[in-house]
């Protein structure tokens, strides 16, 4: 899979949630070769005089281009060279001895390796590295000795697993120093061993199922659905199994057969070495939904696909607090020569959406039909083959007829994207202006409208943005599509703007630099940071294009051989020049204030800048390498983060440097939280691991220099004593095995992924012995959170240079209750947790949002809110509408809410409840709730998709109900209490909200119990 168009969708939808947004893609290799031109003083120029198109990057477009161009002098290299050639990917070897329970060598246990990061969200060997680019695994195995020898591609935090039969998994994050670590003896517990058969619903053997330790319910990035787990075993002719590579504690198998549904067997064991036989693991029978795909070529009816995703009863997606809500959700198969296709294992009674698919390189783009919804058990379900559907159109200069190739075309319907190439990066540049978008996903359906079928003409416009330097904007938000052919828009003009042209000379020799990366940016009010300016260094020798996947592209351009480079203006607004080249400090002007109708011309000489670096030694004046250094620049009202691959780790020697600093007062400090960035620029993939801030205020902890073109300055960080923290985590003086044990500096404010420092995570052993490697000496907050338990329990401790050690013995507090209806009947599958109750005076309850991503081609995305302070795991009521909650912290304020289909959120009132006592009585009574519908529609009724309704209770404490507003423009809101809730929109990436003069207006709508109640917005 080819990761760079996932990703883009992640930044998309992170936009309408955090203020930070990250996308790294692969840019092009460039050289600072340079050609002599003559300067040029900044003056007003005549905006209707005609130019050679701005956006050809020789100065001229389409069959003009050679004929325009300046001859080019002699390049002349910078005074420091730049790209310098790329240095081999640091990489740590360790290694080290395995050794079992009794002490004996292990001979052929698996050792997994990868730089440990945000992003693993699993053991290495439950992860499939096909699925998550971004994780460069390498495997070795031990000799007959247990000995192992393993390198891996990683700086400053590594993630060991040790797998082997008989033994329990083992897993460990390691702190890195250096290039090479013996990590000593890795002692294995004794697995725990379950044995059992598989069989169906008639108790017939089930033979070749699989299964698969999974480490939790929950897993894996909802883009990729949930974990695959690690198989380890396979059942026989007999459906016989036996697992042992389980640790104690409790345990999660994913069992999977083609004919049958996927389960989840969950279990627990109370020690190490423990067997547990005669398991039965029971399938449902599995149903088919049978078909053919009609209308397809017939070169392409044996490369087609059907994917099957589960839907909810109301249409909507499998619910995340759904016990088997990441497993039996998403079926696939082949079709046959003559595009039939069988789809087994289904779940009975369960509705699916079935799309045909092409296997691309282009996750969001394979769908060959419109969705279609079967009924497990259904037969002779047809699925409308889609061709290719497409925009195809020529941009022109609406004053000179020349075509324009330099483009930035983006489209979609619920958000926009832009068009990229076989690599994944969006195409630039289009000879004599011809464009063609293909790939475009099937027209939406608008509430109660039919399938669009192919060839007929969609009933929501589709989206486009053609932005180019030195033109307005085009934007057309309602453009008829039909399906399955290309949609001739012919000839599109571009009306021209005032320009603002650069020219970007070398400071030295005054030559002309070719390839620098020029932008121009509104300068924000002071204290204003909506439009905090982010740029991405993707490759060393590159001076990379910012912010290449978000709008304002006719804002940014790159010179020419002439040195000479056109962007649009900005009349009547205020804003910066930056320039950006690799080999060269970055540049950016004063404020410039930009006249309403005119061209401007500016001169930018670009200096080699200054260099600073970095030595990291320890408190003895040790070089230590693989030590993370952050790095701030000056100018504190820029607001700008530059995202690069360069390392942000000290070498072997304890060094590492930062050159072609601009001039001013620089900031460096070792970094704080977790090492390694998200994802590896190599192959195709995409790593952040330089992060450079330009100003912000000043906070302890920072070294600075100040530094001009001339400087080479050298700044000494000590970095801070390392220890390491060790424990028991036990429960009622019982070793509580396989608890999640989470080591976060104290006071650290949460930061939105993938921004977040996180901390350090690991579990208790078989005896509840836990280990953190290589933590700096400080004060931490250490939270434990167990499969039996509600809700997470949080402790302090400092940790000092050498060996530190830490044991909790965990109090048991349960509180215990009934959920009824109005009717006073108990209600069961009511899912009830527990949270911290807010203290007096209120305040808001805190929130958090997350967005669940199906790529059938049509699928919208699901939203799950999750709220509270310190809440914890769900339990769901019994038969008897009875629950209860184990493990919730004691001696403090809680309350309990139980949410049930349809109905109001039920919360109990403040109690407490005192350690190892059971709280009963604490019961809830749901009623039933209202029901909001959302609509967002343009001017004319078309449906608009791409929001986030938020609604809340006005002077309620109500927990504010969010959900997407996907391509059919409508969502539904249920389980909303009586009263006047004021609605919101939330707009996704380049969506448009209004302005500060004509803002998209709140709603507010009165909700009565029973009733559904409308809000209708209009997009402008």
């Amino acid at each position: 899979m080819r990761p760079l168009p996932l990703i883009l969708l992640f930044v998309a939808l992170a936009s309408a949630l955090v203020v930070a947004l990250l996308f790294v893609g692969r840019g092009e290799s460039a050289r600072p070769d340079t050609a002599k031109s003559p300067a040029s003083a900044l003056h007003a120029s005549d905006p209707h005089e005609t130019p050679a198109s701005p956006l050809d990057a020789t100065g001229a477009s389409g069959a003009d281009a050679n004929r325009a161009a300046p001859a080019a002098a002699p390049a002349a290299e910078p005074a420091r060279a730049a790209g310098a050639a790329k240095k081999e990917t640091p990489s740590v070897g360790l290694s080290g001895r395995v050794l079992g329970n009794l002490g004996k060598p292990v001979e052929g246990a698996t050792i997994y390796a990868a730089e440990a990061n945000d992003f693993l969200g699993a053991p290495l060997d439950e992860i499939d590295p096909d699925r998550m680019a971004w994780v460069r695994r390498a495997s070795a195995t031990t000799d007959h000795d247990g000995r192992f020898s393993i390198r891996a591609e990683a700086r400053g935090k590594v993630a060991l697993a040790v797998r082997a039969p008989g033994f329990a998994p083992l897993d460990r994050e390691l702190a890195v120093s250096g290039v090479e670590r013996d990590v000593g003896e890795l002692v294995l517990d004794a697995s725990v061993v379950l044995a059992g058969r598989v069989v169906g619903a008639n108790g017939r053997a089930v033979e070749g199922a699989r299964i698969a330790r999974v480490s939790g319910t929950e897993g894996g990035l909802p883009f990729f659905g949930g974990p695959t787990g690690a198989t380890v075993a396979t059942t026989n002719a007999q459906g016989e199994f036996r697992v042992d590579q389980l640790a104690a504690g409790p345990w999660h198998l994913l069992v999977t057969h083609e004919d049958h549904p996927d389960h989840l067997e969950n279990g627990e064991a109370d020690r190490a070495g423990a067997v547990q036989s005669g398991l039965l693991v029971t399938l449902e029978d599995g149903s088919e939904i049978q078909g053919r795909v009609v209308g397809a070529p017939a070169e392409l009816q044996s490369k087609l696909s059907v994917r099957a995703v589960a839907r909810g009863v109301n249409g909507d997606g499998v619910g995340a607090d759904s016990p088997n809500a990441f497993a039996s959700s998403v079926r696939s198969v082949a079709c046959a020569p003559d595009g039939s296709f069988t789809l087994k294992g289904l779940k009975s009674s369960q509705r699916y959406r079935l799309t045909a698919q092409q296997k691309t390189r282009d996750f969001f783009r394979g769908a060959r039909s419109a969705p279609v919804t079967a009924q497990a058990g259904d037969h002779g379900v047809e699925l409308a083959f889609r061709p290719d559907t497409a925009l195809v159109f020529q941009a022109v200069d609406a004053t000179s007829g020349l075509p324009v190739v330099e483009l930035n075309v983006q489209a979609g319907y619920a958000f926009t994207m832009p068009l990229l190439d076989d690599d994944g990066r969006p195409v630039k540049r289009f000879p004599d202006g011809r464009v063609r978008y293909g790939g475009l996903p099937g027209a939406p359906r608008a509430a109660g409208q039919g399938v669009v079928q192919a060839g007929s003409a969609s009933g929501s416009g589709l989206k486009l943005r053609v932005e180019a330097p030195g033109y307005q904007v085009l934007e057309r938000t309602d453009v008829p599509v039909i399906d399955g052919q290309d949609n001739d828009l012919g000839i599109v003009k571009l009306e021209r703007a005032p320009l603002v042209t650069v020219l970007v000379l070398d400071d030295a020799t005054s030559a002309p630099i070719e390839n620098a990366s020029v932008s121009l940016v509104e300068e924000n009010p002071p204290g204003d940071r909506r439009q905090a300016h982010m740029a991405f260094n993707v490759d060393e020798d590159d001076s990379g294009d910012a912010d290449i996947f978000a709008s304002g592209a006719a804002h940014r351009a790159r010179t020419g051989p002439d040195g000479k480079a056109s962007v649009t203006s900005l009349p009547g607004k205020s804003a910066r020049l930056r320039v950006r080249r690799a080999g060269y400090a970055q540049h950016e002007s004063e404020a410039i204030a930009l006249p309403l109708d005119q061209s401007v011309e500016r001169t930018v000489r670009l200096s080699v800048g200054g260099s600073v670096t970095v030595e990291v030694v320890d408190a003895r004046g040790a070089a230590l390498a693989g030590a993370e250094v952050d790095h701030r620049g000056p100018n504190a009202n820029a607001g700008e983060m530059s995202f690069s691959n360069q390392d942000a780790a000290t070498d072997a020697d304890g060094k590492i440097v930062f050159d072609h600093l601009a001039s001013g007062k620089h900031r460096f400090r070792l970094r704080q939280g977790s090492a390694g960035g998200v994802f590896n620029v190599d192959g195709g993939r995409a790593m952040v691991r330089r992060v450079s801030r330009v100003g912000g205020p000043e906070e302890e902890g920072w070294s600075a220099v100040d530094v001009d073109e001339h400087t080479a300055a050298t700044v000494r960080l000590v970095a801070p004593e390392r220890g390491t923290l060790a424990g028991r985590i036990s429960e009622g003086g019982k070793p509580l095995p396989n608890a999640t044990v989470r080591l976060s500096p104290k006071g650290e404010d949460a930061t939105p992924m993938p921004f977040r420092s996180g901390g350090k995570n690991t579990h208790t052993d078989s005896r509840g012995e836990y280990t953190f490697d290589g933590v700096d000496e400080g004060e931490y907050s250490v939270s434990i959170e167990h499969a039996t338990r509600a809700m997470a329990f949080d402790a302090q401790t400092r940790v000092r240079a050498g060996e530190n050690r830490f044991d909790l013995d965990l109090p048991v507090a349960i509180v215990e209750g009934t959920v009824t209806g109005e009717d006073g009947k108990p209600v069961a599958g009511v899912r009830v947790h527990a949270e911290r109750a807010l203290a007096a005076g209120g305040g808001r309850r805190p929130m958090a949002i997350a967005l669940m991503v199906t790529a059938d081609g049509s699928d919208e995305p699901e939203v799950n809110v999750s709220t509270g302070d310190g809440g914890g795991s769900t339990v769901a009521t019994d038969a008897d509408g009875r629950y209860s909650l184990r493990g919730v912290l004691p001696d403090v304020d809680l309350v309990v809410e139980g949410n049930g289909k349809d109905t109001q959120p039920a919360r109990s009132g403040n109690f407490s409840v005192a350690s190892d006592q059971t709280k009963k009585g604490v019961d809830l009574k749901l009623e039933r709730g209202g029901t909001l519908v959302v609509t967002v529609q343009r001017p004319g009724g078309a449906a608009a998709g791409g929001y986030l309704a938020r609604a809340t209770l006005d002077g309620g404490n109500s927990v504010p109900k969010v959900q997407m507003v996907g391509p059919s423009g409508t969502t539904k809101l249920t389980g909303l209490k009586p009263g006047k809730w004021r609605v919101h929109l939330d707009a996704l990436q380049g969506l448009p909200t209004g302005n500060a003069d004509n803002p998209i207006p709140e709603r507010e709508v009165d909700v009565q119990v029973g009733e559904t109640a409308h809000a209708t917005f209009e997009i402008p």
